[in-house]
């Protein structure tokens, strides 16, 4: 449904965003948006390496710009030449790029910067789950080479693969997307731990055990499957390395990682699954992505990769988003999601 928001300037939208900004013309009508043009002619403009510059022009129209709507990696080389900025919208969670740019000696930004998030994301990551999961418990991997070699094999039929229901999950990070983990995961009938930051004095009723990051250990010890849905700041780098996935050894969890993958190093994971801890793992983020074609990832035999896509930016949403976002901006309320640069979340 179409906003009655009205707002004068220009937006300006840097993004690679399929349709975007049709979808923010159908939500804004009476705002007026700008593309901003991403490669000179000729070049291709490279979204792993942002400094490759924008056209003149499209620089020129950013600078001139109050309120941005841009992907993380293209508007970050530029954090310190927008001189007229007031608020940044991001277009999705982790904003990995802004924080290697942004610089604490340098006078604060003269504007906000909210990263897009919310009840979209926490759906998909929890689809994605629950597929890893079953996939593996329901052995979809071994029926399908059973099919290549027209093998139908049913003598385990009466052998009940685990179900759901009789698993238990540790997740890390009860935020919005990892609450929309557990939930749906609890619906299904699975015993869910939760591990956070901070202290609860209440759980909500998908969530039956809660602790502290203080009380990893016993959490991980726990479970049966691992759900890291926890961003990479410098509180949760390496937080699963120097020996922590020891806890999992007695259950052989499998760790499914949709958070960030600097939690937990190569080696470190290597040696978890190489020693028994972990019983596999489903990774849609890594140390380094793109995962270099070197890593020895690839071909762990207990390892699965996807190339993060368990969470992926949908236009409509990020329209939706935005939307609300500017109404407060207007109202000059309090912005949703507004990143803390310092804690680098």
């Amino acid at each position: 449904m179409a906003s009655t928001v009205s707002f004068k300037s220009t937006v300006a939208v840097i993004s690679r965003v399929p349709k975007l900004t049709s979808h923010l013309m159908k939500v804004l009508p009476s705002v007026e948006f700008r593309n901003i043009q991403l490669g000179k002619q000729g070049h291709e403009f490279n979204p792993f390496q942002p400094e490759s510059g924008l056209p003149d022009d499209s620089l020129k129209q950013l600078q001139e710009s109050e309120v941005i709507i841009a992907d993380y990696n293209l508007i970050a080389p530029y954090l310190y030449c927008l001189p007229k900025a007031r608020w940044v919208q991001g277009t999705w969670a982790g904003a990995e790029p802004i924080f290697k740019a942004y610089d604490a000696s340098k006078p604060p930004l003269p504007f906000v910067i909210t990263r897009f998030s919310g009840e979209s994301f926490g759906a998909q990551m929890a689809e994605y789950v629950v597929a890893a999961v079953v996939n593996r418990e329901r052995r979809f991997p071994y029926f399908k080479e059973c099919q290549r070699s027209h093998f139908w094999d049913n003598n385990d039929m009466f052998v009940l693969d685990r179900s759901i229901q009789d698993l238990t999950f540790t997740v890390l990070g009860l935020g919005n997307i990892g609450d929309r983990v557990a939930s749906v995961l609890h619906a299904l009938g699975a015993s869910v731990w939760g591990v956070g930051r901070s202290e609860r004095n209440t759980l909500p009723p998908y969530v039956h055990q809660y602790r502290t990051l203080a009380g990893l250990r016993e959490a991980l010890a726990a479970a049966d499957y691992v759900v890291n849905v926890l961003p990479g700041t410098s509180g949760t780098e390496g937080l699963l390395g120097g020996g922590v996935l020891e806890a999992c050894a007695a259950r052989r969890a499998v760790l499914v990682n949709v958070g960030r993958g600097s939690i937990v190093s190569e080696g470190d994971l290597l040696e978890a699954l190489r020693r028994g801890w972990l019983g596999g793992a489903v990774l849609d983020v890594l140390p380094e992505e793109p995962l270099p074609a070197s890593s020895a990832l690839w071909d762990e035999p207990k390892v699965d990769i996807t190339p993060h896509v368990a969470g992926c930016t949908r236009p409509q949403d990020v329209a939706s988003f935005f939307c609300i976002n500017l109404a407060r901006y207007i109202a000059e309320q309090p912005l949703l999601m507004p990143l803390d640069l310092e804690r680098r979340y």
